[in-house]
């Protein structure tokens, strides 16, 4: 999936997002935001020069263009009202009745 990107910077940019939405669940806004120790793992995976990263998306489409091709390759979605509803009536209650368990075992 990254090597289906021409230039080194499309790859390792692509690299990135694809992590971040796998292992964090958000996207990459700002490259300066990348920890270097990340960039240079992810560099050295695909063998390219971590300053290439410096050359990523500086066509704002491109970015949002990675993002909407790993949305539909893993089936991810946007975060969206539904679902925050959906957790907020799922996990409130249960959250609820351990603080209150939580608050009898501390007298």
């Amino acid at each position: 999936m990254i090597n289906h990107h021409r230039r080194d910077y499309n790859k390792i940019g692509f690299a990135l997002q694809l992590g971040m939405l796998r292992n964090l669940g958000c996207s990459l806004n700002d490259i300066s935001d990348v920890p270097n120790s990340v960039l240079n793992y992810i560099s050295e995976q695909l063998s390219i020069n971590p300053i290439e990263l410096k050359y990523y998306a500086q066509r704002e489409n491109t970015r949002r263009e990675h993002l909407q091709e790993i949305r539909e390759t893993y089936g991810y979605r946007n975060f969206a009202d539904e679902a925050y509803e959906y957790l907020l009536k799922l996990i409130l209650p249960a959250s609820n009745k351990r603080a209150e368990a939580s608050n009898r075992d501390d007298y």
